[in-house]
């Protein structure tokens, strides 16, 4: 079934199956997915459940507060706006070109941004760009940062991941055709992280291509293959691990390590008291 909310139309609470469609340029309440979710421009999608095989997809519409459940994935893509996303364990947030996302929880979820992505039957997709501020990523959750992409301000608890740079491997779920998927591969390298908080059992790793500026590092931040870690403030029980790549401006505070391996460069690290530097090779 297709299902038309026109301008200045509200639905509210439709089920949509798989194979199902909904085009949105009004405003769509509490829709329950198993489909497909389009919405454009003018268009509001307000308290969407993406349920397993769904889609919501925004190329210049809004989407507030969806809920992706596993196996279901929210696309924002243009100059889409997302806000006070969850995304659960299983589900996929995807974002590229001048699409933002605020305030973004990955609950066991995962979110990409940007990258260069290719799969069987989809091909090459440049699929660059992508704005995410204030995401909070928690334990199981992964936050993705690629090609022209930017994370500002990201909360990383213990058991969360944020990865900038290098590459990675997810499932992208298409609704219009039911139980329809293809793993997709993704090259992150191009993208930006700033001034994330990595909470003690957090993990930040930055890898080839991958930029981070001004991160307060309570748990770990690994820099690694190429990878480049600017201004990082690494607190009591952080630690800095860097191997074959660069970091500069390191401040390490009381309780901090900042560990150098082999093939690295240092550069400007200052070493508060009662804060260890060891750089060793091997």
């Amino acid at each position: 079934s297709t299902y038309i909310v026109s301008s200045g139309v509200t639905s509210s609470g439709i089920t949509l199956s798989a194979g199902d469609l909904m085009e949105v340029s009004g405003t769509a309440i509490g829709t329950i997915d198993g489909g497909e979710v389009e919405v454009f421009a003018g268009g509001v999608a307000s308290a969407t459940t993406v349920g397993s095989g769904g889609v919501l997809l925004a190329g210049t519409g809004t989407e507030i507060g969806t809920v992706v459940k596993s196996a279901g994935l929210e696309q924002i893509g243009g100059s889409g706006t997302d806000i006070d996303t969850v995304v659960s364990s299983g589900g996929v947030q995807w974002l590229y070109a001048s699409a933002t996302a605020s305030s973004t929880t990955l609950s066991g979820g995962t979110q990409i941004l940007g990258g260069v992505t290719s799969s069987i039957p989809f091909g090459i997709q440049a699929t660059s760009g992508g704005t995410a501020i204030g995401d909070v990523v928690d334990s199981g959750g992964q936050e993705y940062v690629g090609t022209s992409a930017t994370a500002s301000g990201t909360v990383v608890h213990s058991g969360g991941t944020q990865q900038i740079g290098g590459s990675t491997t997810w499932s992208y779920y298409y609704g219009l055709s039911a139980g329809s998927s293809a793993t997709m591969s993704t090259n992150l390298s191009g993208g930006v992280a700033s001034n994330a908080v990595v909470i003690g059992g957090g993990i930040e790793i930055v890898a080839s291509g991958g930029t981070t500026i001004g991160t307060s590092a309570y748990g770990e931040e690994e820099v690694v293959g190429g990878g480049v870690a600017s201004a990082t403030t690494v607190e009591s029980g952080g630690v800095i691990i860097t191997g074959s790549s660069t970091e500069s401006g390191t401040v390490v505070m009381s309780g901090g390590l900042a560990q150098i391996g082999s093939a690295s460069i240092d550069i400007d690290t200052v070493v508060s008291s009662g804060g260890v530097q060891w750089a060793y090779e091997g």
